[in-house]
Parts: structure tokens; C-alpha cells; sequence
């Protein structure tokens, strides 16, 4: 299928009524065939004469672009196998067998280094687990250990780890768990790249190896008790984290803790419809600086328990920076629970630096968040009051700070088959010094008058529906 054609079909595929996707067993959006939209709204998508006209609009302005630059037509080709296109920072100067079989991960599935999706037994997973905390010794032993507060108790960890893996009688999922804390433990004195390296990837594995509610009940009270203080160690050593100074220094908005209850927070909404995790509820609330142009929007979902995910997204109007923020507790990669109104801290939650999912594989365009500009929610933070809108004003503290948009001539790209040239902007993402292979907004021509530019992905997201014209402000 040439790229014209992917094109196309995605557009008018929004006109039609579609299969449901195969539901995931993880949060996250389906891989599906090239030509196949993802949409899961929980009522039948009714799509209105006005809008059927806008995306056959695009479809034409895409088509006239594409003919006009056949250069681009080998851009989305599909690759046999089900494989993706990694980026070629991805691939160049790989060293270990982890680091090829496990080149990016997105949503519960890992690709390895020639783009293939692969499944990791639960055999295979604490062999890839062994070589990552060799690996970490090794490096950590090799190089000078990178400055850091209380290093003195870091390292009275590592030598307590050390002693637990030498146990004769240690059972296999405390020996794995103990390896899991080295690295985490050894991982903080490299350098930002190598440090997320190791860590996303012995998080990805210890998904797979410690099923989270019944860890703590299996672990011995020695390595409990190292979990316990790792955790409090990287809390009390990043007060507000590296990540959140570079965030503020970018003019993003670095957001306040977090809790439903929260009076700097605001609910805006539940969400009509959902593209992630089908029949939960996802719950809208957003923070505006009273100092800094831009927005932070969180969307738990669920009941808050301890399965249930929160993430947050900041972005700066003026520089177009994008910042993350899972609710996975930095030391230990838990979920934390927000349920009861209880308070998430940011400088405990994992940020891009050490996420192990790739947020910029779905997250990418002109502005940071998937937003459908047809649910109500939505409405309120694009374009609520404005004339035409039919959605009420957005409420809550400092609200003539809050705009999804990023301003005008920040890395623009232009809408094909528009003259005089429309322009959009795009954001970018931040994921640490230097910024993390991978984590970047390449995106493609453009889609017309659809709110989010085309993306040129690894594996592409859907447009957000429906074309929405000059209600993109």
C-alpha cells in the first residue's frame, strides 16, 4: 500500500463503521494494519455531513502534496513481519544482546533492533534481567561515579544487594528481584543515557517477572527492606528533580502534586469516549501556572486503586517543550494508588528520563496531547466560550494561562495544497540531557484540517477524530 493510499484510507475510514480492535491486555493502543483506524468510542460514531466534507478535503490536499513529492512515498511502506522502522539512533552502537532484543518498547510490546515484535518468556526475561545488572556493575566499576546526594547510603545498598545475591538458599524470585534493585541501585551513578538504558528495560522485564500485588508478600524481609529504602533514598535526593528544573527552565509548567481533592488541580470531565483502555472510566483535570502560558492536563483512570494509571503531560505555549510524569514511583517502578484523594508527589512519579514506555510513539504532532476535539471533555480545553464552540468555558484558577495550542512560528510546518501557505506549529518533547534515543515529534506533510499533523511514527497513531478545521484553536 503506497503512502498515498494509507493516507486516504485512514481519512475516509472515519465514514465508515469499523471492527472493533482486538482489546489490549495492557493500557495502550493496538497495532493494527497499515489501512485500520483505531477508534473505540463507547456509542456509535456518527460523523456529520460538514465533517465527511472536511476529511475528503484533506484527503485531496494529502494526495495533491504526496504527487507532488514522490520522494516521500517510500516513507510508510509497510515491512513484512509485522516489523516497525526504528530510528537510526536506536540501532547504531548497540553492545549487548538486551539492547537488541529489546531496542524500544511502547505499550506493553518491545521491538527488537531489526523492528520486529517480540514476546519475552518469563525464562528468557531473568536471562535478559542477569546480563542488564552485569552490565551495570561493570559500567558503574569501569567509569567515575556521577555526584550524588548521601552517595554514602547508595552504596551501603549495593554492598547489602551484593551480599542478598550471594544467599545459597534464595529462591529464584527473590534473586531476581534482588538483581532488579542492583540495577536500579547502580544505574543512579551513570550518566542520564546509559542510567535510562538499563533502568526502562529492567522495568519493562520486571513487568513480567513480579506480578505487583503479590511481590511484597513473596519477598524476604532483607530485600523488602533495601526496596523500601531505595525508594526513599532517590525521593529524598531529587526534592523536585533535575527533570522538573530543565522542565521549568524551558517554560513548561512544572505542575503541583497531584490529587483529585486538589484545589490547584481542576476536574474538567470524564472523557464520552476513550482510545485507550476500553469500559474505564478517564477522569480530565488540569492545572494552568498563574506565571506561565501553556497547560498540564492529568487523566487518571479507574478508581485509583493499585492497577489503575495517572498520567500527567505539561507544555509550554511559548517554546512548544512537552514534559512527562507516569504514576510509576521512582526506586521501584510501582503504581502509585490515587484512590481517596490521596496525593501523588511528581518528584516521586517517573518521568521521561526513565519511563520505559516511549511516550512520542503515539504522542506526536503539533501539540503534545491526543485529544478528540468531538468529546465534550475535550471541547472545554480547546475551545470552550469561543463562538461556535457549543461547550462551556473552561473553569478553574489562572485560566487565561491554559492553551493546548503552541504559539504561532515554533517549528512550523506547513499544510500542503494551502496558498498562501498555512503554517502549524510542533512541539517538542523533553526526556533529559542528552535527550533519550527515540523520544522525538518527527511528523509527516500534514493532514489538512485535521487538529494534529500527520505523524511520521514508528507505528503511526490515528488522526483524532473528526477533522476539525479552524476549531484546531
Amino acid at each position: 500500500m503506497t503512502r498515498i493510499s494509507q493516507l486516504m484510507t485512514a481519512l475516509l475510514t472515519l465514514a465508515l463503521p469499523l471492527p472493533a480492535p482486538a482489546q489490549d491486555t495492557t493500557p495502550g493502543l493496538s497495532i493494527l494494519p497499515e489501512s485500520t483506524l483505531i477508534v473505540r468510542p463507547q456509542a456509535e460514531l456518527i460523523v456529520r455531513p460538514e465533517i465527511l466534507r472536511d476529511l475528503r478535503l484533506s484527503a485531496t490536499q494529502i494526495e495533491q502534496f504526496l504527487r507532488a513529492h514522490p520522494e516521500l512515498e517510500t516513507e510508510a511502506k509497510p515491512l513484512p513481519d509485522g516489523r516497525i522502522v526504528l530510528p537510526p539512533e536506536l540501532t547504531e552502537g548497540a553492545r549487548y544482546g538486551f539492547e537488541k532484543r529489546m531496542a524500544i518498547a511502547g505499550h506493553g510490546q518491545a521491538f527488537d533492533i531489526e523492528g520486529r515484535p517480540v514476546e519475552i518468556s518469563r525464562g528468557e526475561a531473568a536471562k535478559l534481567l542477569s546480563e542488564i545488572q552485569e552490565v551495570a556493575l561493570l559500567e558503574r566499576r569501569a567509569g567515575k561515579p556521577r555526584e550524588l546526594p548521601d552517595m554514602d547510603r547508595l552504596l551501603r545498598m549495593t554492598k547489602m544487594l551484593d551480599e542478598l545475591r550471594g544467599i545459597r538458599d534464595l529462591d529464584d524470585t527473590n534473586r531476581l528481584y534482588a538483581q532488579y534493585l542492583t540495577i536500579r541501585a547502580e544505574a543512579q551513578m551513570l550518566e542520564d543515557e546509559r542510567r535510562s538504558a538499563l533502568i526502562w528495560r529492567a522495568e519493562f522485564l520486571s513487568r513480567l517477572l513480579f506480578p505487583e500485588q503479590q511481590i511484597e508478600a513473596v519477598l524476604r524481609p532483607e530485600i523488602l527492606e533495601v526496596k523500601f529504602q531505595l525508594a526513599e533514598w532517590v525521593i529524598a535526593s531529587l526534592s523536585q528533580t533535575d527533570y522538573m528544573r530543565s522542565c521549568g527552565a524551558d517554560d513548561v509548567p512544572v505542575p503541583p502534586d497531584f490529587s483529585t481533592n486538589s484545589s490547584k488541580w481542576t476536574f474538567q470531565g470524564n472523557l464520552a469516549s476513550t482510545l485507550i483502555v476500553q469500559g474505564q472510566t478517564a477522569a480530565v483535570y488540569t492545572y494552568a501556572s498563574p506565571s506561565v502560558r501553556g497547560s498540564c492536563i492529568a487523566l487518571p483512570r479507574g478508581s485509583g486503586g493499585p492497577s489503575n494509571v495517572a498520567g500527567v503531560i505539561c507544555q509550554s505555549a511559548e517554546t512548544g517543550k512537552a514534559c512527562f510524569w507516569d504514576n510509576l514511583e521512582k526506586g521501584t517502578g510501582d503504581i502509585i494508588p490515587f484512590g481517596n484523594n490521596a496525593v501523588i508527589k511528581i518528584r516521586e512519579m517517573q518521568d521521561a528520563t526513565e519511563l520505559s514506555q516511549n511516550c512520542t510513539s503515539c504522542h506526536r504532532g503539533n501539540n503534545v496531547f491526543n485529544i478528540s476535539p468531538d468529546d465534550p471533555t475535550w471541547c472545554r480545553l480547546l475551545r470552550g466560550g469561543k463562538p461556535g464552540a457549543n461547550c462551556s468555558t473552561l473553569s478553574g484558577p489562572n485560566a487565561a494561562n491554559f492553551t493546548t495550542e503552541v504559539d504561532p512560528g515554533v517549528l512550523p510546518l506547513s499544510v500542503p495544497g494551502t496558498n498562501p501557505p498555512v503554517l502549524h506549529s510542533r512541539y517538542t518533547p523533553l526526556s533529559g540531557a542528552p535527550a533519550r534515543p527515540g523520544w522525538v515529534n518527527n511528523t509527516g506533510p500534514g493532514c489538512g484540517s485535521a487538529c494534529h499533523l500527520g505523524p511520521n511514527a514508528p507505528f503511526a497513531p490515528p488522526l483524532m477524530p473528526p477533522a476539525c478545521g479552524a476549531n484546531c484553536n
